[in-house]
């Protein structure tokens, strides 16, 4: 009655046959309703092959249906929360990329957190959160088994194509916020362990050197390395807000904002080495070019160069990617520079979440984040990546 129902309704439910009746017929309905109804799945695909800087117009809608009922045994159904955005997903649209290509009319591929909704798999229930290559779209199905028979695969780019479909369930302590699972303790976490402790190896008491120190993974490589005792931490960022935030925020001992009056006066170099005067001991590289030339100018003897990335070089045409003309430096300096691809260290995941748990909960490493909203955005938040406007990681929540 407080519902306004009508009079002679309630008389009629307060036969009990007729109100089980009419119970039944309402469940079932809905049930049906749920099962085969299907739904749009909005999807941003490949529009043409993409040459230099990246623009809206390489990618186009192209929608499909998908419906649960769809599911075959040892299948599941995903519906994307969060898409990642990183760096390396430029390099995933040319020939010579580490992975396959990603080809015209094929959903751009990227990183997600998304939650079952459906299951016809024993080790997968709906309400799991899931991390996964699952792409620009709102929905995918894949069968979890068939994609850990990547291993067996003999063309290494379609291997590690593959390797990288592995679905991860993703377990967050109550109070969490989601978007730490496809960050911090996602390949942004993993990017920033691996590369510092295992490629890196970093130690107590050094210089170290970070590139695009604002972004997703430079951000926690810096913390990573006061956690693990350097001395000195120095990142290179644009913009003074930036720098700012890398000091102030999160720990940075120094930062360069290579933008400024003073870096483009003295040079990068000169900047560097002001605020390293021994010389640097690590350099974690995430740009290219000049960037990486200055890096190596600092180092010390026996210094350490991690290639991570080079983000300011994937949106240039080959022809006007020089390499590192004072490659020399390395010789003199009997330096060591090793680059690195995540997935070929899956062997140190789990230590590397607990130990990003572990300084994470001791306030020791914060991630930080730029969440962008709305599946439209989603060409618009890559470029954004590709400019610079971001301070940690990029997120678009769906």
């Amino acid at each position: 009655r407080d519902l306004r129902v009508p009079e002679r309704l309630v008389r009629l439910m307060r036969a009990p046959c007729l109100a089980v009746l009419v119970g039944v017929v309402a469940c079932l309905c809905a049930v049906e309703v749920c099962e085969m109804a299907p739904l749009t799945n909005r999807r941003w695909v490949l529009a043409r092959d993409v040459k230099g800087k990246t623009t809206e117009g390489d990618f186009r809608r192209a929608d499909t249906r998908v419906d649960d009922a769809q599911l075959k045994d040892g299948e599941v159904m995903l519906k994307q929360l969060l898409i990642s955005f990183d760096p390396a997903q430029r390099t995933w649209l040319t020939d010579s990329s580490y992975v396959t290509k990603i080809k015209v009319g094929e959903v751009m591929r990227a990183i997600s957190l998304s939650r079952v909704v459906a299951s016809k798999h024993p080790d997968w229930q709906a309400g799991d959160l899931v991390r996964c290559l699952g792409g620009w779209q709102d929905y995918l199905i894949i069968s979890p088994d068939e994609v850990k028979k990547a291993d067996a695969i003999a063309d290494p780019k379609e291997r590690l194509t593959r390797q990288s479909e592995r679905l991860a369930k993703v377990v967050l302590p109550p109070g969490v916020p989601m978007e730490l699972g496809i960050s911090l303790f996602g390949v942004t976490g993993l990017t920033a362990y691996v590369g510092l402790v295992k490629v890196g190896r970093v130690k107590e008491g050094q210089t170290v050197l970070v590139s695009a120190a604002a972004g997703a993974t430079g951000s926690v490589v810096g913390q990573l390395a006061k956690a693990y005792g350097a001395k000195t931490v120095v990142g290179i960022a644009g913009g003074p807000e930036k720098c700012k935030f890398l000091v102030e925020t999160l720990g940075f001992d120094a930062a360069i904002d290579y933008k400024s009056q003073e870096t483009k006066r003295k040079g990068l170099r000169r900047c560097i080495m002001e605020r390293c005067p021994e010389g640097v001991d690590l350099f974690f590289d995430n740009v290219g070019g000049e960037t990486l030339e200055a890096g190596i100018s600092c180092l010390r003897e026996f210094g350490t160069v991690v290639l991570c990335g080079a983000i300011g070089e994937y949106q240039k045409p080959s022809k006007e990617i020089a390499g590192i003309r004072n490659y020399f430096e390395l010789v003199k300096k009997s330096a060591r520079v090793e680059g690195f691809l995540v997935p070929r260290f899956a062997s140190s995941f789990g230590e590397a979440v607990d130990e990003l748990g572990r300084l994470s909960k001791s306030g020791q490493i914060h991630q930080a984040h730029d969440i962008q909203a709305g599946f439209e955005s989603l060409p618009k938040t890559f470029i954004r990546l590709f400019e610079g406007r971001n301070t940690g990681k990029l997120l678009c929540k769906l």
